[in-house]
């Protein structure tokens, strides 16, 4: 990456308002793709998919050569217009509608949690979950532990989509983890030694 590659995209990292680690080599990137927990936890759940369903999960943004590809694109190109996903932007334009193609918080799991969450009407379900009974019943938590957590998370997750961060956010995907081990153990923890 030349220097005026990283120039051209500090300055492309300013106009978003993120702050973004930029690799020295293709390799280095490559390698961070590959050994951060997003994409271990992403493989994961493909495998839980497949085990339930019989049908293996592609994603065809995850094929060696793709991804090799963008990364040893310039960054000032994936940039275009000093915006962060500038040319994802620019070849969905006309494509998608630009509320959609222009927001900023594409990428961030929160809101999408919040939308399903408002979108199923689920809050009354997971009011319930937030007892941890199950996993208490097993020894694994202590539900006082997570009450207050749990009542700052749910009264986020009913404000739907949003695209201000707030510092609950933090917090959302440990409760969700949560939330999923206790109705997987709801569901499939009775007469049978789990845990």
């Amino acid at each position: 990456m030349t220097s005026r590659s990283r120039r051209l995209f500090a300055r492309s990292r300013q106009a978003a308002g993120r702050s973004i680690r930029l690799p020295n080599t293709p390799d280095e990137a490559l390698e961070d793709l590959f050994t951060r927990d997003q994409l271990l936890d992403g493989a994961d759940l493909g495998g839980q998919v497949a085990a339930v369903t019989g049908c293996a999960p592609v994603d065809v943004f995850l094929e060696f050569e793709f991804v090799r590809f963008v990364l040893e694109l310039d960054p000032a190109l994936l940039s275009y217009g000093n915006e962060y996903r500038g040319l994802y932007r620019l070849a969905m334009k006309d494509v998608l509608p630009e509320r959609l193609r222009t927001r900023q918080d594409k990428a961030w799991l929160e809101p999408a949690i919040a939308a399903a969450a408002v979108g199923a009407d689920a809050f009354e379900m997971l009011q319930d979950l937030s007892s941890l009974e199950s996993l208490a019943a097993r020894g694994l938590v202590d539900p006082a532990a997570f009450r207050g957590m749990f009542s700052t998370c749910l009264a986020l997750l009913r404000r739907g989509e949003r695209s201000d961060p707030d510092p609950a956010d933090e917090q959302i995907l440990e409760v969700w983890q949560l939330l999923s081990m206790e109705a997987f153990l709801r569901k499939h923890g009775s007469g049978r030694d789990l845990v």
